[in-house]
């Protein structure tokens, strides 16, 4: 079930849980964020700038515009 190699669980690292019989402690791998049983891709971003919002439209602005 807990299978690190498996491609849809490539994110989560699960070991068994030494304090307790038969149970397993999951973890995010690097990179990702969540709790170990949900996890999602840390955003990436492309440098510096000012994201500007208003309803559904988003600016992006460069620092050095300001």
């Amino acid at each position: 079930m807990f299978k690190n190699n498996s491609k849809a669980l490539s994110y989560i690292l699960c070991k068994t849980d030494t304090d307790a019989d038969r149970r397993y402690v999951c973890q995010c791998n690097p990179g990702y964020v969540g709790n170990g049983t949900i996890c999602r891709e840390i955003s990436r971003y492309e440098g510096n700038f000012l994201l500007v919002n208003q309803g559904m439209a988003t600016l992006k602005i460069p620092p050095d515009s300001i």
